[in-house]
């Protein structure tokens, strides 16, 4: 009777004969780079690059207003930057490009302030007020490019609230979207009670690239699950493979490196795949909210340009 053979354990998967050979660990290698590549791509479509433009409302000035007008500088400010989902600067747009000794009214200037603050577009303007209770809002955007566009928007609201919704409309085109014009022939729904633009919050919404970190993580994970699954059906096949000739050990080594690399590639897609996966739902859950904590008012970190360099503010608003 022939003598019986014991197959030591093999780490990873399965019984071994020897350690996996150094072509299997090549190829190995080889699929280790390809998955690295996916998942740099992943988190490159959802870094912030690829999402809205970070835009800087620097605060409107003012001349000439009423009394009752005299909170319209701010109120228009906070409602312009939240409809663009910006953030409103601490100083005006005269002062920060004074610390960078440069005109604002050259494009050149705005990239440098725009650089040093790490945003892709600035707005700026003025408010003056008119006989016969017109108020006029001139409107500067400048997006890195450059690209810098100025238009003048004429408001009657006879409120500070009521002039912000109007410009807020008024100057949707000039920010890239489109107005909705309502149907004349639709009656009013009744008088309601005003409410401050700041009271409506504007749920945030998740960009994009974030969408595509969660699915390119939930792919990446469940392609794991199929090639541990894999390497687990070969691990029960090695189990009942024969042993009895030269040719069944060398079939037998073959199906091991086989198992070795379903494994490896198996564990490193599944931790990738979960990493993008919980990045993404991190990343979710703070755009939804980003735009709702703007909306009223909540306090707001921002970079303010110094001599010599810069600082981090926390601007709080009650």
């Amino acid at each position: 009777m022939s003598p019986v053979r014991t197959i030591p354990a093999m780490p990873g998967t399965v019984g071994a004969v020897s350690a996996p050979s150094s072509a299997a660990l090549g190829r190995v290698s080889t699929r280790l780079k390809w998955i690295a590549i996916i998942v740099s791509a992943l988190v490159a479509i959802a870094s912030p690059a690829a999402a809205d433009k970070r835009a800087q409302v620097f605060p409107l000035s003012g001349s000439g207003l009423p009394d009752k007008l005299a909170t319209a500088p701010t109120t228009l400010t906070k409602a312009v930057a939240t409809a663009i989902s910006g953030t409103v600067a601490s100083v005006p747009i005269e002062d920060a490009a004074g610390l960078l000794e440069c005109d604002p009214e050259n494009s050149t200037c705005l990239a440098a302030v725009a650089k040093s603050l790490g945003v892709e577009r600035l707005v700026f303007g003025t408010i003056s007020y008119h006989a016969g209770g017109k108020l006029k809002v001139t409107l500067t955007r400048f997006d890195v490019g450059p690209d810098r566009q100025q238009q003048t928007f004429e408001l009657a609201g006879g409120t500070a609230e009521q002039l912000a919704t109007e410009l807020v409309k008024a100057s949707t085109p000039l920010f890239g979207g489109v107005v909705i014009e309502e149907d004349p022939r639709t009656p009013p729904t009744g008088p309601g009670p005003e409410r401050p633009i700041e009271d409506k919050p504007v749920p945030g919404r998740i960009t994009t690239g974030t969408w595509a970190l969660v699915g390119g993580g939930v792919v990446l994970a469940v392609s794991g699950v199929v090639m541990l699954a894999s390497a687990q059906s070969i691990k029960r096949d090695v189990q009942n493979a024969p042993t009895d000739s030269l040719d069944d050990i060398r079939r037998l080594r073959a199906l091991e490196d086989k198992g070795v690399q379903r494994t490896l590639i198996g564990n490193v897609l599944l931790i990738g795949g979960g990493a993008a996966l919980a990045v993404g739902v991190v990343r979710a859950v703070i755009q939804r909210k980003a735009t709702r904590a703007a909306a009223v008012d909540d306090p707001i970190v921002q970079p303010v340009l110094t001599e010599g360099g810069a600082m981090i503010m926390l601007t709080v608003t009650r």
